[in-house]
């Protein structure tokens, strides 16, 4: 990772952009069941063929970005705890058909002392969709760390 100082340097930059990252029923529906949300317009494509097909859940999109962001949600230099601060500024935009591929673009919004003994890195992401010029997602993600 960075150190502290590095980070502080680069705010307002791009930091990553992800792999593309194939969205398919099957891990639809799997999190359709692990959180209850069961919607025919996510988990029954026979319903939804009608409607253009079944749709990601905007939640799943929003669960995938620390997979998405990965090694830059990693611990700066010298810090020993990272905690996930919570998201702010969450908006899903526009739907997502299953069998679409995302990607995830991390802008370092922030970087900066919370506390006495803590740092807060705030990441603007933003999803994108293969294909599509409307992004399904924007989000700041802040992450703490010591």
């Amino acid at each position: 990772m960075a150190s502290v100082e590095q980070l502080q340097a680069l705010v307002g930059q791009e930091l990553a952009v992800s792999d593309w990252l194939l969205i398919d029923q099957e891990r639809v529906t799997q999190f359709g069941q692990a959180t209850l949300d069961l919607s025919a317009n996510h988990v029954d494509p026979v319903w939804a063929a009608p409607h253009g097909g079944t749709t990601v859940q905007g939640l799943l999109l929003l669960s995938l970005l620390p997979h998405l962001v990965g090694e830059h949600a990693g611990l700066p230099d010298g810090c020993t705890v990272g905690l996930n601060y919570g998201f702010d500024r969450v908006r899903i935009t526009t739907p997502v058909k299953v069998g679409a591929r995302i990607r995830m673009r991390a802008r370092l919004a922030g970087f900066e002392r919370h506390g006495e003994a803590w740092w807060k890195k705030i990441l603007a992401l933003v999803v994108e969709v293969e294909g599509q010029e409307k992004a399904a997602l924007y989000a700041n993600w802040m992450i703490v760390y010591r």
